[in-house]
């Protein structure tokens, strides 16, 4: 190589390298320039700043600007030792982590925050870490920080070029680093004081009690809504005005000399006083209160807290009633009243004490109470004053006491509590009551005696009653058989005779034969009345439940008194629900209670009425109603047509024949098959009467009426 041809290669390499220098010189200080830009940002946005992350932003920000670094970041140290971003800024991964865990305890960020020292880190590094490849770094520089809660962190700028964060570089990030945890201490002053200040403003306007500040010449600076309800003054007049202004006229002097005590002493008060309202109303009143210091910790004024105590002194005086009441209850009680501790130490003792011990209050007080207890009964006195202490409440129904001189008294006990480590010990004298009692025992032995010999003969009367009631059914059974039998034969004859089987019969001895039978059929059916009741009251009456045609049943009713009817020129009437075709029920008993219905309205009908049977059923419950438009029944009489051998006292009933047992009869066969009967009438517009039954299921073997089954 020719030396003019080297020499042209030396000097192109000296420009390249002069070009090289130039370039780094000027990344240099780009990069010198966005740090002073990033100081300059922090000082401005801290005044408007409201947290550190708005700060640690700005700056992040302005850091990564124009590809000035690649990337900056700041995060808190969470309390698991992990880092947790909080900013993030410039060129990022794709997924950039929200959380740095640390892998090895040399790692920069660790060592930067326990050696509260920069760490720089390049990639060339045996301790790199992972942090530079996950963000495609080549250099980073880790800085200490702290937050606006006073939390440690990290501010992290990495780079992708291997010469940058050079020294000079490195001075103005840790001021910058500096800078930012300043600001970041004082926002988290100025969070606290404001916190501190809200809290303390909501506190004041929240009290439900009264309060105000005043400067040292007495006029109210401020107060709460609380204060100005007390005074009954609005309380934009309060503020401005001297608080004396609503202090009654006896206590102005006494509460000046107060409150200069507390200005210059700087010691709390409190008194009491009355406030009077611009209404003219007094209030009591309590007032604390405390000085108000300067920054330099002069007293500047004083701070009060006003309780309105009107509901305080009504329930000290009621405090005071209720004791004095206790006192005069405890002085004037007849039973005997012990006060003792947990010892058994009399702390108290009544009058009614006194005469029961035969000593006086003095020689009782501090003296033990088991010392009353007569010898034999000490332990239970013992045992007793234990489970009172325990328990805090026992009773004793008999304990007894020794006075002084020797005398017995028996006693029944209450102990309670009445403070704390006091128990109060009731002793009522009860050798009255015991007399009584004994007196009661005797007579009760007596008396026991007498019901004993009254039972006996009780029991022999009851069974000279049971031993009438057979007689009674026995002769009632002997003497329907002995006057049923004489008197079908008789009406055998009459209808024979009736019916021309001996001859012909001219009309006076028809009429006579007519006559004779119909009484006869009377005197019948009062024989057969008068059997059923007897079996009935016996219990001897059973029904035959089946399966009973309800149409058919009506139908047969009517038949049996339509001729009668017919006579008195009374119309019939039967209307049954068509869904009601069957009923469970003894036949030949329900048609006995319809007939007897039926026939007493007939019977009980004047000429022209009308008399019929309804029948329905609903829910669990059958009905049969019996109508008139009869002579009715007056609201007295409805309570006795039930009872036996009774008939209403009216003319037209006087005219009919019967013997007052139909109804009484119709009750108990009713009753006997579960169901009651229902009255309704008034005078002169007829009544109704109304079985009620109990639907019951058929029984077994049972057969549904020909004529119900389609």
């Amino acid at each position: 190589m020719s030396p003019r041809r080297g020499s042209k290669l030396l000097h192109a390499t000296r420009v390249r390298s002069r070009h090289s220098a130039l370039d780094r010189a000027i990344a240099t200080s780009r990069r010198l320039h966005a740090v002073f830009s990033a100081l300059a940002t922090v000082q401005h946005a801290a005044a408007q700043a409201r947290s550190a992350a708005e700060l640690y932003s700005d700056a992040c920000n302005r850091l990564v600007k124009d590809n000035i670094y690649r990337t900056a970041w700041w995060a808190r140290l969470a309390p698991d030792n992990t880092l947790q971003i909080a900013v993030l800024a410039g060129h990022t991964p794709a997924e950039p982590p929200c959380t740095i865990v640390p892998r090895d305890p040399h790692e920069p960020w660790l060592r930067a925050l326990r050696d509260q020292l920069p760490a720089i880190v390049r990639d060339d590094d045996a301790n790199a870490g992972p942090l530079l490849r996950d963000f495609g770094w080549r250099i980073a520089i880790m800085l200490p920080v702290t937050g606006d809660d006073h939390t440690r962190g990290i501010l992290c700028i990495g780079s992708d070029v291997q010469d940058a964060i050079a020294s000079d570089e490195t001075d103005l990030l840790v001021e910058l680093a500096r800078s930012l945890s300043t600001h970041a201490e004082r926002i988290a002053a100025e969070n606290a004081l404001a916190s501190e200040r809200e809290f303390t403003r909501a506190m004041f306007e929240c009290a439900s009690y009264g309060m105000y500040c005043a400067d040292a010449e007495g006029v109210v600076l401020t107060c709460n809504d609380a204060y100005a309800r007390i005074a009954g003054v609005p309380r934009d007049q309060v503020i401005g005005a001297l608080y004396q202004r609503v202090t009654s006229e006896d206590f102005l002097i006494a509460e000046r000399e107060i409150v200069a005590r507390v200005l210059t002493s700087g010691l709390a008060s409190e008194y009491d006083k009355d406030l009077v309202r611009i209404d003219g109303f007094r209030i009591p009143v309590r007032l604390s209160v405390a000085p108000v210091r300067s920054e330099r910790g002069a007293t500047i004024g004083t701070m009060a807290i006003v309780r309105d105590i009107v509901a305080e002194r009504a329930a000290a005086a009621a405090l005071g009633e209720s004791e004095e009441r206790y006192r005069a209850a405890f002085r004037n009680n007849p039973d005997a009243i012990f006060v003792i501790d947990a010892e058994s130490r009399i702390v108290d003792a009544n009058p009614a004490a006194e005469r029961l011990a035969q000593l006086d209050r003095l020689a009782l007080v501090a003296s033990s109470l088991s010392q009353l207890a007569p010898p034999d009964t000490r332990k239970v006195h013992i045992e007793t004053i234990l489970a009172l202490v325990g328990n805090g409440s026992v009773h004793r129904p008999h304990l007894r006491f020794q006075g002084s001189r020797g005398a017995i008294v028996d006693t029944e006990v209450y102990g309670t509590t009445v403070g704390r480590r006091l128990w109060q010990v009731l002793a009522r004298d009860i050798r009255c009551r015991i007399d009584v009692e004994s007196k009661l025992l005797a007579l009760k032995e007596v008396l026991e005696a007498r019901v004993g010999e009254r039972t006996s003969e009780l029991k022999r009367a009851n069974e000279a009653l049971a031993t009438a009631g057979r007689m009674k059914e026995h002769f009632l059974a002997s003497m329907t058989h002995e006057l049923r039998t004489p008197l079908n034969s008789v009406l055998g004859l009459a209808d024979a005779l009736l019916e021309g089987v001996y001859g012909d019969l001219d009309d006076q001895q028809r009429q006579i034969l007519e006559t004779m039978r119909d009484s006869g059929h009377h005197l019948l059916d009062l024989i057969n009345d008068i059997l059923d009741m007897s079996k009935i009251e016996a219990g001897r009456l059973e029904l035959d439940l089946r399966s009973i045609s309800v149409t058919e049943v009506c139908q047969t009713c009517l038949r049996m008194v339509r001729m009668i009817a017919y006579g008195k020129r009374i119309g019939t009437w039967m209307r049954v629900d068509p869904k009601f075709t069957i009923v469970v029920a003894d036949e030949r008993r329900l048609k006995q209670i319809l007939v007897n219905l039926i026939s007493n309205a007939v019977k009980f009908t004047p000429p022209g009425g009308r008399a019929g049977i309804e029948a329905w059923t609903q829910g669990e419950l059958v009905y049969f109603s019996v109508m008139d438009t009869g002579i009715g029944i007056a609201t007295p009489d409805l309570r006795r047509i039930f009872e036996p051998f009774t008939q209403i006292d009216s003319s037209l009933s006087r005219q009919q024949e019967g013997t007052g047992l139909g109804l009484a009869l119709v009750r108990k066969l009713a009753e006997l098959h579960g169901g009651r009967i229902d009255v309704d009438s008034e005078p002169g517009q007829g009544s109704r009467f109304t079985v009620i039954l109990p639907r019951h299921e058929p029984p077994e073997r049972d057969t549904i009426p020909p004529s119900e089954t389609g």
